[in-house]
């Protein structure tokens, strides 16, 4: 018949075909769910993705990685040695430190090396250099062939004052990665840091052979190079390195010292004043001054201006020195004498802290020398230098930083000369720096201190650092410390 309904394809069994259809369909959305299961990350890699991200100082990277892997079972240790990284990359080391500590022996290598690596980082930052170099001795040895532990042990030793051993450490990271740029960097400064400044210029001569070379240099490498020129009367070639480089030579006081020591008054004022540093009684006019005086031949105004200079300003052999032409020129006796017994002087004393760092060696214990370096330091004019070893000793005995502050504040401001002045105080201190005739002058040069900052400024970079549980975002985490370069 036309109008008889057909009716519904059965399969076997009778079950529609539909019905055989839907289920198909949900055994595939199964299979495909146990696929995708299955293709699932697992817990190492995303383990590892984040602590990349903190070696590299990615804090939103790392933050992400670590809400991940809260969501998997069963990685719990693992998301401890995360919340101990952040907590020490964001100024947290007592709360690292006691989230490290269980770990410290855990049986993954990975996560023990992990955490004896920052809770040695985070023991050198509370002071204890003890327990931070049997840390890093421990990292070392279930590894020697990672050059990171020994470069960050270098670093600890550096940081308290201990060049020899931070020097073989350094050393031990360009053994097992010549291609490291930062080893060279840190060989340098601690030659630097021992006096041996021709050893410290071999390297950084090789480092800065190119162009290409060159700004891939730390700038503070770049100014120590300059400043190793200058301190052994190569400063004709630091000045072609800073004409044929000026954007790698943005230091204003290393500037000067350059223009000085070649020579380039004019320059040099002129530099000085674009800063708004030409307030005549200021150290640095007055030496262009003392030097203008010199070239035109006034040199009794000259040692009027210099003695003046000494007087009020910190110690600065180079000063002495100048004074010393000036008089020597003027036939002024008396000051000649006194010039020489000055420069013997910072000889003596100069001998006198060589001995003091000598005395420190491999001492990673006693603040008492670091504070007699400190001193010396400061009576040789050399703040910065003074600050550092300050620095050390407060980190070899965090105890002593509030006590030692006070007490060794007024080294700072040592002025004067190292043996009294010939001349009444206020006979030495009404000098006018003011009247000299520069007019019509020739150039002439200057001295610049082996043992003291360049007098228009200080190029060297604070370094301190103070282990508190002030927080810092997660997302703002600074670079973790594959090294500490103090360039």
């Amino acid at each position: 018949m036309k109008n008889q309904v057909k009716p519904i394809p059965r399969v076997r069994g009778g079950v529609p075909w539909w019905l055989w259809l839907m289920a198909g369909v949900a055994t595939l959305a199964v299979i495909a769910g146990i696929l995708s299961t299955g293709t699932k990350e697992a817990p190492g890699e995303v383990f590892a993705r984040a602590v990349a991200a903190a070696e590299r100082g990615d804090g939103e990277a790392l933050s992400a990685e670590l809400a991940e892997l809260r969501t998997r079972e069963h990685q719990d240790d693992r998301v401890t040695t995360l919340e101990a990284i952040i907590a020490s990359a964001t100024g947290r080391a007592p709360k690292a430190l006691k989230l490290l500590e269980p770990l410290l022996d855990h049986e993954d290598a990975r996560i023990q090396e992990l955490a004896l690596r920052y809770s040695a980082n985070c023991a050198q930052l509370t002071g204890a250099a003890v327990r931070a170099r049997d840390l890093y001795l421990k990292v070392i040895s279930l590894d020697p062939s990672n050059p990171l532990p020994h470069q960050q042990l270098a670093a600890l030793y550096e940081s308290v004052g201990a060049f020899q051993p931070a020097f073989e450490a350094i050393e031990k990271v360009a053994e097992l990665d010549p291609q490291d740029r930062i080893a060279p960097v840190t060989l340098a400064r601690l030659h630097i840091k021992q006096g041996q400044l021709d050893a410290a210029l071999e390297i950084y001569e090789s480092l800065l052979d190119t162009e290409a070379e060159r700004v891939s240099v730390p700038p503070n490498a770049v100014l120590r190079y300059l400043d190793c020129l200058i301190r052994t009367d190569r400063a004709d070639e630091a000045l072609e390195f800073f004409e044929d480089n000026p954007a790698l030579v943005d230091d204003p006081g290393t500037q000067f010292a350059i223009l000085m020591k070649n020579g380039n008054l004019a320059r040099a004022e002129e530099m000085l004043q674009s800063m708004g540093f030409d307030n005549p009684g200021t150290s640095a006019i007055m030496i262009i001054r003392a030097q203008e005086a010199i070239a035109a031949g006034n040199c009794e105004q000259a040692t009027r201006i210099l003695l003046q200079a000494i007087a009020r300003g910190p110690r600065d052999r180079s000063l002495v020195e100048l004074l010393k032409t000036a008089a020597s020129k003027n036939n002024m006796s008396d000051l000649v004498e006194f010039a020489a017994a000055n420069l013997q002087a910072f000889d003596e004393l100069l001998d006198q802290y060589r001995l003091a760092v000598l005395n420190i060696g491999s001492d990673i214990t006693n603040a008492d020398l670091r504070l007699e370096a400190a001193r010396l330091s400061w009576e040789l004019g050399n703040l910065v230098q003074g600050r550092e070893w300050t620095r050390s000793a407060a980190q070899v005995d965090p105890d002593l930083l509030a006590s030692i502050s006070t007490s060794l504040n007024d080294f700072q401001f040592v002025i004067g000369p190292l043996v009294p002045f010939p001349l009444a105080p206020d006979e030495a201190n009404t000098v006018d720096s003011t009247d000299s005739d520069s007019s019509n002058i020739e150039v002439g040069t200057s001295g610049e201190s082996y043992d003291s900052p360049a007098a228009a400024g200080d190029h060297h970079v604070d370094e301190s650092a103070a282990a508190t549980d002030t927080a810092v975002p997660e997302d703002q985490l600074p670079t973790t410390p594959r090294q500490i370069d103090r360039d």
